[in-house]
């Protein structure tokens, strides 16, 4: 595995095809590639990261203008970057003298736009000369993107070979529980919201706590912005996070098990329907269609909320103590 910088490369002669699944920074540089590899050569793309010729793509609509007159682009009307982003590596394929074709592949993603340059638009294009006129427009292309990028380094770069992380995973477990427990003992003391409780099946208490089905009391807690998680967090660990390429919101979502965040917020996590009121059955209006909880961990709200886990044994996802976990295991091993 090698790092290809385009700019430099004078293409693959050999070539009949190149392909480019998901290739994310080479993917508007492939058909400037299969032009430059020879007439015969053609190219497929399933564009995925929006990426232009110099960096991440943010080149208005306005500025793509370097179209042929001579080829009818059937432009995507998705009005969504993603749409935007197709229609852009179009305009490519076009300056690149392809005919674009464009259709969705039946894979299970949502970036499934496929575009095909099978054919040239002239097919004098296979004589030298045309051909040579063809790499010409190319290139001025590549220096008209050039000159309209607005980053300072206006050339490409390449993805380094490894990539750093960008979810907290290196930051210590000493500082990520200490943050974790910080919000989680800020978020206890918060009222709860009262006409979202009573939005549900709730059995509530005066200081709106929630009947468990096995009848005991539960603080849900209340709700806090991030800015103001921010501002329990010392500036210490904050410049940590920042450092390790990740912030706050990171630390709280990788902690699913304890913390929802919604849009700026932040709550504890609970299913409301897993401590409704018993049906007429006395059967919980809850239905586990599962059966098989996952009980590969212990559960933290058991370990850590002072009234315990909202939920029964049966229920919950975790597991209330070491036995369950060991039972699991025996049971998928069997």
């Amino acid at each position: 595995e090698i790092s290809l910088n385009p700019e430099e490369v004078c293409g693959f002669p050999q070539a009949n095809w190149l392909i480019g699944n998901h290739s994310d920074e080479l993917t508007p540089w492939l058909p400037i590639l299969a032009c430059k590899s020879g007439p015969s050569c053609k190219i497929f793309v399933l564009p995925c990261c929006p990426y232009s010729l110099f960096g991440k793509f943010n080149i208005p609509k306005s500025s793509l203008s370097f179209l042929p007159d001579d080829i009818n682009v059937k432009q995507i009307t998705e009005n969504s970057r993603y749409g935007t982003y197709l229609n852009y590596i179009q305009h490519i394929f076009a300056i690149c003298r392809f005919i674009p074709e464009v259709d969705a592949l039946r894979i299970p993603s949502t970036k499934r736009i496929c575009i095909v340059g099978r054919d040239i638009i002239d097919s004098k294009c296979f004589e030298n000369n045309e051909h040579s006129n063809r790499l010409s427009a190319v290139n001025k292309y590549i220096e008209y993107e050039r000159d309209i990028t607005s980053k300072p380094n206006k050339t490409f770069v390449a993805r380094p070979p490894t990539e750093i992380p960008c979810n907290c995973t290196r930051v210590s477990k000493f500082v990520l529980d200490k943050i974790s427990h910080t919000v989680f003992k800020a978020l206890l003391i918060c009222k709860p919201d009262k006409y979202r409780l009573q939005s549900h099946n709730l059995v509530l208490s005066d200081d709106l706590r929630i009947r468990t089905l096995d009848n005991r009391w539960w603080n849900p807690g209340g709700t806090l912005t991030l800015s103001e998680c921010s501002e329990l967090v010392s500036l210490e660990d904050m410049k940590l996070l920042k450092s390790q390429h990740g912030g706050l919101q990171t630390v709280l979502r990788n902690h699913h098990q304890c913390f929802r965040t919604i849009k700026n917020t932040v709550q504890l996590r609970w299913l409301p329907d897993k401590m409704a009121k018993l049906n007429d059955s006395g059967i919980p209006l809850f239905n586990n269609k599962n059966g098989k909880n996952r009980k590969t961990k212990l559960c933290w709200m058991s370990l850590n909320h002072p009234d315990g886990c909202p939920y029964t044994s049966e229920l919950c996802d975790f597991a209330h103590c070491e036995n369950e976990i060991l039972i699991k295991i025996g049971s998928m091993k069997q």
